[in-house]
């Protein structure tokens, strides 16, 4: 396709996503501590919405966020896995969210990330 005289490639959204799964990577650990957020279940909501922040060079196209359900007494009622799929550039937050079930009652919750994904730019 020529636009202005500039000869441009139409990019194809299927070979751009390939190409970008290919690029990304878990991001080096030493990376890990400048992503930060907060997040937390609405009052009376079965989604667990948060925030993330990242401060480092990579694009960050994905993270696990490992969440753990207490009792009352603090014994442990399960641990869980969620994957997010999220794009977020360097130095800029963006806000996820995720449904979760088995969390009846009023449970204490902990939340870190246990891995990171994306690409260089």
């Amino acid at each position: 396709m020529i636009r202005g005289g500039v000869k441009t490639e139409q990019v194809d959204p299927e070979q751009e996503r390939i190409i970008n799964e290919a690029l990304t990577q878990q991001l080096p650990i030493e990376q890990w501590g400048k992503v930060t957020g907060n997040a937390g279940f609405s009052r009376y909501s079965d989604k667990f919405d948060g925030k993330l922040y990242n401060g480092t060079e990579w694009t960050i196209t994905g993270f696990v966020v490992k969440l753990k359900c207490m009792d009352a007494d603090g014994s442990e009622r399960w641990t869980r896995d969620f994957r997010v799929d999220k794009e977020i550039q360097p130095l800029t937050t963006k806000s996820f969210s995720f449904t979760v079930t088995g969390q009846q009652g009023d449970p204490k919750f902990e939340w870190s990330i246990s891995n990171i994904y994306g690409r260089r730019e």
